[in-house]
């Protein structure tokens, strides 16, 4: 019984840790190898700011200049 509990414990910690590299440390290949800062993010923001940089990136190529933001920022963001 006590072997099973140790077993199990032992899961639990493994479960951990892949959690946090998944989070913390894993990077999105193609966001990571274009934008190199971007990997210094968790994985869940490099995510959401994938799409952001290839938009902005887009508007460059179209010929249109970069957002210009005010200083009064409003997040709408879930």
């Amino acid at each position: 019984m006590i072997l099973h509990i140790m077993q199990q414990a032992d899961n639990r910690d493994a479960k951990a840790r892949k959690a946090y590299n998944d989070f913390r440390v894993h990077n999105l290949s193609i966001v990571y190898h274009e934008y190199p800062e971007v990997g210094l993010f968790p994985c869940p923001v490099q995510k959401l700011l994938g799409p952001e940089i290839d938009a902005v990136a887009d508007r460059l190529a179209e010929g249109k200049s970069t957002p210009v933001f005010d200083t009064d920022l409003i997040c709408h963001c879930k």
